[in-house]
């Protein structure tokens, strides 16, 4: 199975989230592009929500019961940087 360049790029971020406990959901992207042999990266908007509250996000999203002032403090943006030869992303509020 062919692996997507942006899926492989997502692996990098949801790496990062783990290192967090958390998981990332995305809202949008925000420029930023880099296309490689291997990776689609951008950077990236949306939540950068705790593990144990995955199931109650995915939830409310799927019910279409989100609450966007409840869940704006996990908002977040995932950048990526170029780190000598490979690609690091980093979460930062803004």
């Amino acid at each position: 199975m062919k692996k997507d360049k942006f899926d492989a790029f997502m692996e990098i971020v949801q790496s990062e989230a783990r290192k967090k406990g958390s998981r990332f959901f995305i809202s949008s992207g925000e420029g930023h592009e880099l296309i490689t042999e291997t990776l689609e990266c951008e950077d990236l908007f949306g939540w950068l929500i705790p593990l144990d509250r995955e199931k109650e996000f995915i939830s409310e999203k799927i019910e279409k019961k989100f609450n966007e002032e409840k869940w704006e403090q996990f908002e977040i943006f995932a950048i990526w940087e170029k780190e000598e030869k490979k690609i690091a992303v980093r979460f930062r509020k803004f």
